[in-house]
Order: structure tokens, then sequence, then C-alpha cells
């Protein structure tokens, strides 16, 4: 995938700590084609004396589609986002993509319900600000669960498109407050909650959840205990945690680093679950994880610190972990029916089948394997009992008359 250059035309940080870069392409026609609520990866030369670019991080787009611009709402933690923060307008960024299919489906006559919480508002901003523009027939409600009524990240272009159409709807529920203001809910996300946003019927909404991994867990628990179908549940995560990737069983199977890799892969399973749905067409988001990773080198680190960080703690400690010797025992067990070959010339019922019965297990060893046990003569109406030498004797010949079969033990 090539890499495109924009230019930083403004750069703000707002009170809760979200940075907001608007950026133009430095060539228009290499404008990059993108939907509502995917997200792109994005580099900048860091403060370095070779001038090297930064590796490539991965950022929601908070930008309508029908803008030339790209802004994206970066949450300040690491060193790379800090180091953003010391960009200047006029200065060159690298971005790649889209990725991602957190994408409403299009042509979808079904009412959506967009459930947000902390920085999950931003691939929302991007939805209702396209469906306002291109003026989409779907009804929408967004419930966004806020700490405070202060610093809401988007509040008045949230106001602005619920303003400018009738068919938008939203919602904050706040949940570190407790003289809550007129206007806003209170609490966690409940089932009224959602009642009181939703358009028209459960059956004929699809909803789309957004946030930390806890919150996406909660809200889809309570969207199943409402009986909303799986099919009607789009959910984009940032970051697993550790109980909804331990919600399945993981088999320790060949020590810890096993463990490690079971459990990676076992998150970005989970955290594919039903968004491969969203758009047939379109790459699931496990697939975009895997394919980022030619391209983001950054990724190799992410995960070594994800499983470092937050699994070692669940981590099974030495002392409980039983080894089981391998058994070496000489025992002789004999699990398989011993065949017996009828001579061709046999003449009589009699002589035409010898019936043989499985011989009994050999619990114990008697005879040392390099001293055979002389061979014993097998009669026709008795069990053949195994030798336990490992070279079989081949039994001796009875010649009655008629001649009966031959029968050879193996």
């Amino acid at each position: 995938m090539k890499t495109k250059k924009y230019t930083i035309q403004n750069l703000t940080t707002d009170s809760n700590g979200i940075l907001r870069i608007l950026a133009l392409p430095t060539i228009p026609e290499n404008r990059i084609n993108f939907k509502p609520g995917q997200y792109m990866m994005i580099s900048y030369i860091g403060d370095n004396a070779l001038g090297q670019n930064q590796k490539f991080h991965s950022f929601s787009v908070v930008s309508s589609p029908t803008t030339e611009h790209l802004e994206f709402a970066i949450k300040i933690g690491g060193n790379f986002t800090q180091g953003l923060t010391n960009l200047k307008p006029g200065e060159i960024i690298s971005v790649r993509g889209p990725f991602g299919s957190f994408v409403p489906k299009k042509n979808d006559k079904k009412d959506h319900v967009f459930l947000a919480a902390g920085i999950g508002i931003t691939p929302f901003i991007s939805m209702l600000s396209y469906a306002e523009a291109t003026h989409q027939p779907n009804n929408i409600g967004l419930l966004y669960s806020v700490k405070s009524t202060n610093d809401i990240p988007y509040y008045n272009e949230i106001k602005a498109i619920t303003n400018n159409n009738p068919k938008i709807k939203a919602l904050f529920t706040v949940t570190g407050e407790q003289n809550i203001p007129t206007g806003f809910l209170s609490g966690r996300i409940s089932k009224e909650h959602i009642l009181s946003i939703i358009p028209n019927s459960i059956d004929n909404t699809r909803f789309y959840i957004c946030g930390p991994a806890p919150f996406l867990k909660s809200t889809k628990t309570l969207l199943r205990k409402m009986s909303v179908s799986r099919r009607n549940i789009f959910d984009e995560s940032f970051i697993p945690s550790p109980d909804m990737i331990f919600e399945e069983p993981i088999t320790l199977a060949l020590g810890f680093g096993t463990v490690a890799v079971s459990v990676f892969l076992f998150a970005m399973i989970a955290s594919a679950n039903n968004m491969a749905i969203n758009n047939g067409k379109s790459l699931s988001k496990l697939d975009n994880i895997l394919g980022a990773t030619s391209i983001n080198a950054s990724f190799i680190q992410q995960r070594n610190t994800l499983l470092t960080d937050v699994y070692d703690t669940t981590q099974v400690p030495m002392e409980k972990i039983v080894l089981v010797p391998t058994q070496t025992t000489e025992s002789i067990i004999v699990t398989k029916e011993i065949p017996v070959q009828v001579a061709s010339n046999a003449t009589t019922p009699s002589q035409t089948q010898i019936p043989v019965t499985k011989p009994p297990v050999v619990s114990k060893p008697t005879v040392s394997a390099s001293t055979p046990k002389p061979t014993t003569t097998v009669k026709p109406t008795t069990t053949v009992k195994p030798k336990p030498a490992p070279t079989p004797t081949p039994a001796p010949t009875v010649t009655p008359k008629p001649p009966p079969p031959v029968t050879t033990v193996s």
C-alpha cells in the first residue's frame, strides 16, 4: 500500500487530553478515499539526527469522507502521541489506509443506534457527519457515556448535527457526577437508556458499539439480554481485556511460549467477532490486523508489550505445573486380534475357520526381551496367547489326516 503525504493545517488539544489534527493532501489528487468509521495509520519525522520517520500507528478518522481534509482525534499518552503535539502547521505527516470494516452497511434500511464511551466517539463523529452531509434516510440515535458534563469531546459538533437533521438524535449519560444537569441521563448505559434512544423497534435496529474493552463487553452482554440478534450487533474495540480473552478455555500444551501465542491469536479472533458480516466485500478486522503487520513494524513491539504487561498476571505459576515422566516399562500390551490364515485345502466346516478371541492384557513383564519363551502349539479350539519375544517364532505345523490348515501366529 502506498504512503500519502498530508500537510498539517491545524493542531489543537482540548481539556480531555485529546489532540485534534487536521491535514490536507500535499498533492490534491493523492487524497485518500475512505468510508465513515474506518481508521488510518500515520507517521511523522521524529526528533532524531537522521530525520527518520516514526513507526506507523493507527487512529480513527473523525472527518466525513465528503470533505477534502483528514481529521484525527488522538488521546495523548505515550511517546508517539506526545511527539505529535510538538508538530506545527505546515509540517508533513505520512498516511496509509484506509483500514477496518466498522462501517454502516450501504443502502441499509434499518435504523442505527451508536453506543460510545470515552475516545470511542471518534468513528461515530465521522458516521454522523457523513449521514448529515449526504441526508441518509436512516433514523440514527447516539448514546454517549461520559464521566462529566463539563468536558464532552465533540459536544458542539454533535449538537449542531442533531439540530440540522431531525433524523439524528443524541443522548448523553453521565457516570462521574451526582448532580446531573437537565437534559442529561445518569449512570452507566442501561436497558432503559437504550430503549429511550431506539427510533422504532429493536428488531428494526442495528447497534454499533465502540469504546474501552470493559464497556464493549458489558454493552454487548446487555444487548444480548434484550434479545438483540447477533447479526445486528457490530463492535470496534481498541485493546481486548483479559476477561474477554479467557471467556473460552485455552489449553496449556507446550509451555508458556505457546500460551502467550494462543492468548494473542485468540484476542485477535475475539476482537474480530461479528465484523466480517458488516460488509461482505470488505476485509474483516482480523484480516486488517494481520495485513497491517507487513507495513507496521511497531505492531510486533506493541504485541510483545501487550503480552508482557497484561497477560503475565494470568500465566500459570511454575510450582503448579506437574511434569509427567515418559513411561519406559517393558510391559507388553496386546490390543489387536491375531489373524489366523486358513489353508486352501480345508474340506470340512470345522477346518475352514478357527475362532480367535482377544487375548488378555499382559500387565506385568515376566520374561526378559532377550530370553524368549518356547513356542506353544496352537490348538484349533483354544485362545492363542501372544509371545513376548520381539521376533515371533512360527508355530509347528500339525499334520493329521486329512491335513489341517497351517496356522501362523504373528
